[in-house]
């Protein structure tokens, strides 16, 4: 409930307050300026029972938040209509994964790696592709899997890597290539968080395609600064 009255009866104002004992707190002590406001700028003071406060203070901090998960949703629909489109699938182990078509540069047959010496595991080697010394990674070792002798459907995915103002080019070593899936923004969802000690930044998002779930991977973010570096030592020695 809300008394108010004009400055000029602020005297009267107060003993009303003191009549009125502990239902009741004076406002435009502690916040003049918010009652001014309200008010439209207007030098009126007022009384507000403390319950009708809290109720008010309930409903505004409702808004607030209703207001922020309605923005949350808002950003989480903007990103995933940003990676909709055409991704590459295929196969490592038990799962699949997604890559951007626009990354992909081609798909060919496994052909002879050449081991660089003192390179990390997840490295295989690189290869004479038309000429040109590529490295190639292995997706298994880099994910921490169970290594397994290559198979007929072993092949390498040979994608466009930003490097700087640039870019190079890497061959991926996957079990298989599945096909290429005209993904929609509804259909790919953030990925699932894991706690601030597991890094999944390489993870553009979970896609739902035909059935499964698509893991899409950030290829720039597969690959840390200094997998990278060992990358270009590696060509060095090449």
């Amino acid at each position: 409930m809300i008394r108010s009255f004009a400055s000029s009866n602020l005297g009267k104002g107060i003993e009303g307050y003191q009549e009125r004992g502990r239902g009741t707190c004076p406002v435009f002590f502690a916040c003049p300026q918010k009652m001014l406001n309200l008010f439209g700028g207007v030098a009126v003071h007022a009384y507000i029972d403390i319950s009708v406060f809290v109720q008010a203070y309930v409903y505004l901090t409702s808004i607030s938040l209703i207001g922020g998960v309605m923005a949350e949703n808002t950003a989480e629909k903007t990103k995933a209509s940003q990676l909709a489109g055409k991704y590459l699938t295929f196969r490592v182990a038990s799962e699949e994964y997604g890559l951007e078509i626009l990354k992909v540069r081609e798909i060919i047959g496994l052909m002879d790696i050449t081991p660089v010496p003192r390179t990390p595991e997840f490295i295989r080697g690189v290869i004479n592709l038309r000429g040109k010394i590529i490295p190639v990674v292995s997706l298994r070792s880099k994910f921490g899997m169970e290594t397994i002798e290559d198979t007929e459907e072993t092949c390498i995915i040979v994608v466009d890597v930003v490097r700087g103002r640039g870019s190079v080019q890497m061959g991926v070593v996957v079990d298989s290539v599945s096909e290429v899936l005209d993904i929609g923004g509804a259909d790919i969802e953030n990925a699932p968080t894991f706690g601030s000690s597991v890094d999944i930044d390489y993870i553009l998002g979970m896609a739902k395609a035909k059935g499964s779930v698509k893991i899409l991977l950030n290829i720039e973010k597969v690959l840390t600064d200094g997998d990278l570096e060992a990358i270009d030592d590696a060509m060095g020695m090449a």
